[in-house]
């Protein structure tokens, strides 16, 4: 879908980053490491909570050459859409930053969307987020505060078809797990617990 609507060239991997455009959420670090892709483009997608914030972001792509030609904006789409883009991709990116507990041990709905559409995920390397990588081997982790090692890791990724394909199974397998009927009977048993 993405690759069709941007022109993104065939020998890109494409890199998503879906959720809310804002602050501490690493898009500033996205745009960086825009500019060390060599395989691989990265898009944007979601709503823009503050529209000035997205225009400076597009203007700093601009002027380090990297707008439209390793890193890429798209507006949200229906939330019945989201698995058929995630799916779309090669690569799901969270490089969420640890500017508060909430942040550091969060596990965004945005991991599972990926996990859900069996697509690999580079994140950052926070304690869940960690958990989740070296327990279900859904992808890799990177220094969310370096640029550099964003790109590097997901041009890494992107470069090992092998171990894209494992992850990407295992993305499958973890689904099985990792999935609201889980979760539901987790759930309801701990408010028993708490009402009994």
């Amino acid at each position: 879908l993405l690759r069709d609507e941007f022109a993104i060239p065939a020998d890109r991997s494409i890199a998503l980053y879906i959720g809310a455009i804002t602050f501490n959420r690493g898009v500033e670090e996205l745009i960086k490491a825009a500019e060390g892709l060599e395989h691989s483009a990265l898009v944007i997608m979601g709503p823009a909570i503050d529209p000035t914030y997205v225009d400076r972001l597009k203007a700093q792509a601009t002027a380090n050459g990297t707008l439209d030609r390793t890193i890429y904006f798209r507006g949200p789409v229906d939330s019945s859409q989201v698995l058929e883009y995630c799916a779309s991709t090669d690569i799901g990116v969270v490089p969420t930053q640890a500017c508060c507990l909430s942040y550091e041990f969060e596990s965004s709905n945005k991991i599972f969307h990926c996990v859900m559409a069996g697509r690999p995920l580079a994140m950052s390397n926070h304690i869940e987020k960690r958990i989740l990588v070296e327990e279900y081997g859904i992808g890799r982790l990177f220094d969310e505060t370096d640029p550099t090692d964003i790109a590097r890791v997901i041009d890494e990724m992107a470069m090992d078809t092998a171990g894209m394909e494992s992850m990407a199974a295992h993305c499958i397998e973890a689904a099985k797990e990792l999935c609201w009927e889980n979760e539901e009977a987790r759930l309801l048993n701990s408010i028993r617990s708490i009402c009994t």
